[in-house]
């Protein structure tokens, strides 16, 4: 079992507040409140004892319990130690890939340790040693300090880490009640002109303190290795400009061991007395980037970095959307939209965005919740605005680039919807909508064939040449909301089910009605019919073009030709009642397979297709 020493928001809340959790020792509550997700149930228990480091018993200390599921879904619950330290979450779920963070809070300092049951594993022991904080940081070291940029159109994005050490076997913790007349327990700076300052502390008790230029961290820092993470942005120049250089001081109050400055690779290099010209490549999830290392630097030392702008435009024009694509997956909830738009520049430079203004606005459905960027998208400098949407500031270069995103919307129990907003125009736009008995109702789209990605069948809507500023809404209903009769929501499922396409059976065309004839009246069992022979036909062309094996072509296809026979025959029942027989007796002649009249002369039954050359089935 692995130690953490951070804790999720939703444990430090439970663990910072008395009064969310029970009064009464080892009485374990699921949640402190109704909007507080329940840990899952089972047979399991998890149990433990904090002790402080002395041998002293903590008795009546809250504990808080996260659980994230492997799909994503959270859990809390929250207990109290008894008279001997002890505390207990009883009939808890112990499936294997449930990771577990328990937590406690001695004083004002949270500790937290990782826990997972093993495969049949149903009793699980986390204990805890705690301690009174150490307010003297002498002794702490900082080990070394990476600093990476990212152009986010014309202002440079930094990203710090120091490495810290704490060799001490208590943590390092300054209180509140205490900072007036003490120094922190680390000390950063920003370099001048920085703004939009971001604490990436991930909870970690009172966090960083920003004082204008002056970062201060009064802990806590644990026993071991800890990292202190911060960013911030800096103007830079002004695209097209003939000055097209950044140049800023790093302060270091509190020193480093090691510096490593990380730029992307596709940059130009970096400019300054520290910086060396050989550098290492080193990969950051989707990105390459250059790593120089810089040395270290002592305490209130400084380096002077300057980081040219590589040539650009900040003519908006210049870019365009080639396609974009919607993948939609659906319950009775909510709606999960995975977006993949395909840009284009036409520009020798790169396209950015002068600071404070973006190229291109991506609009959001109200009510929308924004789940994250792909890693290509942070890349092209794509952030969040206040209006709920999403900016793209560059910087993007010549060709084509991907963007991708995702969000979901809540949907209601009567239909989906979900509204497509553009502010520029569009080429392409594919909307593909996981098939789980639905129906799209759509007036700008057109439908076009359903396909299987993976194990999953998508039905597929397109349109060309969306203009900008236009807005498109998409409504998902169940089918039997809408009324479609059962016979022909099955077939569309087996149909989609099997990918769809094209021509299978060209027999079962209805034949053109003679000269004097008067065209057969569509009724509901025709409709369904008629849909039926068009799956049928998608069926096969999957089938041609290699999409499905033997055994389930044939499967597919005899359930949809069986459907097709049954309304038939159930056609041809109603069409009896109501009028004569419409071939002259002497031509009459019974289909075999689905007892159609036929004329003599036919060589394949109109309805059912079946052979009537030699008695042969055409299917």
């Amino acid at each position: 079992m692995s130690c953490a020493h951070w804790l999720p928001i939703a444990v430090l809340a439970l663990l910072g507040s008395s009064a969310a959790l029970p009064s009464a020792a080892q009485h374990q509550v699921t949640g402190p409140s109704a909007d507080v997700p329940r840990l899952a149930s089972g047979d399991a228990m998890l149990s433990g004892r904090v002790l402080h480091a002395d041998g002293r018993v903590l008795a009546d200390l809250d504990v808080a319990l996260y659980a994230l599921a492997p799909d994503g879904r959270p859990g809390i619950g929250g207990t109290k130690t008894d008279a001997e330290g002890r505390f207990r979450f009883e009939n808890i779920s112990g499936a294997t890939g449930i990771v577990y963070l328990v937590g406690v809070r001695y004083g004002e300092i949270p500790y937290a340790q990782r826990a997972e049951f093993a495969a049949g594993e149903t009793d699980l022991s986390v204990d805890f040693t705690v301690s009174d904080p150490l307010e003297d940081a002498s002794a702490l070291l900082v080990m070394q300090t990476r600093v990476q940029t990212e152009w986010i159109g014309a202002q440079l994005f930094l990203q710090v880490v120091h490495d810290l050490r704490n060799p001490d076997d208590r943590v390092l913790f300054v209180p509140e009640a205490a900072r007036k007349d003490a120094a922190p327990v680390f000390s950063a700076a920003l370099p001048k002109g920085a703004r939009d300052f971001i604490d990436r502390q991930s909870g970690l008790g009172g966090g960083l303190i920003q004082e204008g230029e002056k970062l201060s961290f009064w802990g806590p820092v644990y026993p071991g290795d800890q990292e202190i993470r911060y960013g911030f942005l800096l103007d830079g120049p002004d695209p097209g400009q003939a000055a097209n250089a950044l140049d800023f001081v790093l302060p270091f109050p509190a020193g480093s061991g090691q510096v490593s400055l990380l730029v992307p690779e596709s940059d130009p290099p970096p400019r300054g007395d520290r910086i060396p010209q050989i550098f290492v490549p080193e990969q950051a999830g989707e990105s390459q980037l250059a790593r120089y290392d810089l040395g270290g630097v002592g305490p209130g030392g400084e380096i002077a970095i300057s980081l040219e702008l590589a040539e650009s435009s900040a003519d908006a024009d210049r870019l365009s959307i080639t396609r974009a694509d919607f993948w939609i997956d659906h319950d009775d909830t909510l709606m999960r939209v995975t977006a993949e738009y395909t840009l284009r520049v036409d520009s020798p430079s790169q396209l950015l965005a002068r600071p404070g203004e973006s190229l291109m606005h991506i609009a959001l459905p109200e009510g929308a919740e924004f789940l994250g960027l792909s890693g290509v998208a942070r890349s092209i400098g794509v952030v969040a605005n206040d209006s709920g949407g999403l900016d793209l500031r560059g910087p993007i270069r010549h060709g084509e680039s991907s963007l991708g995103f995702k969000y979901q919307v809540p949907v209601d129990a009567e239909a989906a919807r979900l509204d497509l907003h553009f502010d520029r125009a569009v080429a392409q736009l594919n909307v593909l909508v996981a098939d789980n008995g639905v129906a799209i109702e759509t007036d700008r789209l057109h439908r076009r064939r359903p396909f299987k990605q993976g194990t999953r069948v998508y039905l597929h809507n397109q349109a060309y040449q969306i203009a900008a500023g236009e807005s498109l809404a998409v409504v998902l209903r169940p089918l039997m909301q809408r009324g479609i009769p059962r016979g022909l929501a099955l077939a569309s499922g087996l149909a989609a089910a099997a990918l769809a396409a094209f021509l299978l059976v060209g027999p079962l065309r209805q034949p053109t009605p003679e000269a004097g004839t008067e065209p057969e009246s569509e009724t509901a069992l025709s409709v369904e019919r008629e849909s039926l022979y068009d799956s049928i036909r998608d069926l096969d062309h999957d089938y041609e073009t290699g999409k499905l094996e033997r055994a389930e072509f044939e499967r597919m296809r005899r359930d949809l030709r069986a459907e097709a026979v049954d309304l038939l025959r159930q056609e041809r029942r109603a069409l009896a009642n109501a009028t004569p027989p419409a071939l002259p007796t002497e031509q009459a002649v019974a289909c075999p397979d689905c007892g159609e009249g036929v004329a003599a002369t036919w060589q394949f039954c109109s309805r059912c297709g079946h052979d009537l050359r030699s008695g042969g089935d055409a299917g």
